[in-house]
């Protein structure tokens, strides 16, 4: 029988199985089977071989019979959903073998990713919901405990208002924050089960209020890369979210963490570390400490390693990073009388008090101007020494990837170090004009949502906005002029002038359109 199982699922995931292969019959074979081994593993404490062989090829058929996920497949998980092979499912759920707990969690996720109407979702959720609460909530053997976490976490995952309305219930946060003194798998699962609940500043009160910021901060300094890794993306999460946490993380050493799980050999770590770093970086009151952590020798060298990775999200992230450590905060004309008008909106109704309120707000408008002044000169100061540093040659690095949304964050990184003349020296040396002269070359219109679907930042400092080749071009040749202007042009090669020269003409049209703008 486990072997006609194997064969059938094998021949389901050709391109073209046999019709009688993916049909309504077929979940009610895998389903027998799936009882028929439940029952005969109930009282054995380790299921004999062809137990097991029958369960885990039964399971993996219901795996291929969801592609591709059709309207045939969502048919196969209602007519599941209505069948003992729920409660079957969450039995292998609690075995002790890894081959039943991972084939359990494979049928739970193609549910969660296949259960379309309201109808389904509601039955799924009374039949799946209280089995896995009264895991968490009861003591449980660590590998059914952990599969249980992993498949609530999926569930969050998929429905934001469901994350929500389990943060409500404080014993089950209790019950997870209190699984981090549990075996390793274990404590992994219950840090991505808080990550899947922080679906926004409610959810994260909750969080915060049950107190899961200390024990995620111990999380971190791990000995398993596996804890470290899962502690360190719900630490990222929660300082996207919360000012609070971020203050806090960074204090508690949230810099260190995040450049060390760069090294990580997992994609989705190094992701979510670059992310980390970049999230850190908008701290009001610490944000200093981060950007000395970065100019260091051995940081630098994390960043250019890192910088090199394949993955283009590991790249956007640590553009963004760089993005955030090296934006200008000075106030220009358009922002101040924005927040003028913002700041006037708050006047008095009658005439005194909006002469009163006009005084403040002149009053309130320099001290802003004055604080943002302090910002800029620490941030000009940091700029400075990440060029000395050699951080050109990173973003050099990163800018081989023929992403938009890298370019476009690098040209605003190469326009703000491009300010302090006494560097742009340095800058030519490390191949700074070659790399602008590569920013938004042969790109066309792109959609920032593309690199932000998967990411943490939701307050980065820009907007799910398309993005083009011109917008790169135009601050690279910023950059560019201000450099050149400092530089003898006889260390520019001729191929090298060749290349600046559209970028220089382009500014030179943007110039000329200023001007007739203003004659007419």
């Amino acid at each position: 029988a486990a072997r006609a199982m194997a064969l059938a699922s094998s021949l389901s995931s050709q391109s073209s199985p046999p019709p009688f292969l993916r049909s309504p019959s077929s979940v009610q074979l895998i389903v027998d089977a799936m009882v028929k081994t439940s029952k005969s593993m109930r009282h054995e404490e380790e299921a004999n071989e062809d137990a097991k062989s029958l369960a885990v090829a039964a399971m993996d058929w219901f795996v291929k019979l969801a592609l591709p996920t059709d309207a045939l497949a969502r048919d196969f998980v209602r007519l599941f959903l209505r069948t003992k092979g729920m409660e079957c499912m969450q039995e292998f759920a609690g075995r002790r073998e890894e081959e039943l707990q991972a084939r359990s969690l494979a049928v739970f996720k193609t549910c969660v990713d296949l259960i379309g109407d309201e109808e389904s979702k509601s039955l799924f959720l009374d039949r799946a919901l209280p089995p896995l609460k009264q895991v968490i909530l009861s003591p449980s053997p660590p590998s059914q405990l952990a599969n249980s976490l992993s498949s609530l976490a999926l569930l969050a995952q998929s429905d934001k208002n469901l994350a929500v309305q389990l943060t409500r219930s404080s014993a089950l946060l209790e019950a997870v924050i209190a699984k981090f003194s549990s075996p390793p798998n274990v404590r992994v699962a219950a840090a991505e089960l808080l990550s899947a609940f922080m679906v926004g500043s409610d959810s994260l009160a909750r969080l915060l209020h049950a107190g899961s910021l200390s024990p995620l901060l111990l999380l971190a300094t791990d000995p398993q890369e596996e804890v470290r890794a899962a502690a360190a993306i719900a630490l990222a999460k929660m300082a996207a979210l919360s000012e609070e946490a971020r203050e806090i993380i960074v204090e508690e050493g949230g810099g260190d963490l995040f450049l060390e799980l760069l090294r990580s050999e997992k994609i989705s770590v190094k992701r979510k570390a670059a992310e980390g770093l970049g999230i850190l970086l908008l701290s009001q009151r610490n944000c200093d400490g981060i950007r000395d952590l970065l100019v260091s020798e051995p940081a630098m060298k994390t960043l250019q390693e890192a910088a090199s990775y394949p993955d283009m999200m590991v790249s956007y992230g640590l553009s963004l990073c760089l993005r955030n450590a090296t934006m200008r905060q000075v106030i220009d004309q358009d922002e101040e009388q924005e927040m003028m008008q913002r700041l006037r909106m708050m006047a008095e109704p009658d005439e005194e008090g909006r002469a009163r309120r006009a005084e403040e707000v002149e009053k309130q408008m320099e001290d802003i101007k004055k604080q943002r002044a302090e910002v800029e000169e620490r941030t000009a100061a940091f700029r400075e020494r990440f060029v000395r540093a050699r951080g050109t040659r990173v973003m050099g690095e990163l800018a081989r990837k023929e992403s938009l949304g890298v370019h476009h964050l690098l040209s605003h990184v190469f326009l703000a170090l491009s300010l302090n003349p006494s560097t742009r020296g340095i800058m030519v040396q490390d191949g700074a004009m070659k790399t602008l002269c590569a920013l938004g070359k042969n790109m066309t219109e792109e959609d920032m949502a593309v690199y932000r679907k998967n990411s943490l930042f939701e307050h980065d400092g820009g907007k799910n906005e398309k993005i083009s080749a011109e917008g790169v071009k135009v601050n690279a040749a910023h950059a560019m002029a201000k450099i050149a202007s400092s530089t003898n042009p006889s260390l520019f090669s001729d191929a090298l002038i060749h290349d600046m020269i559209p970028f220089l003409l382009l500014l030179l049209l943007l110039l000329v359109l200023v001007l007739l703008s203003h004659i007419s």
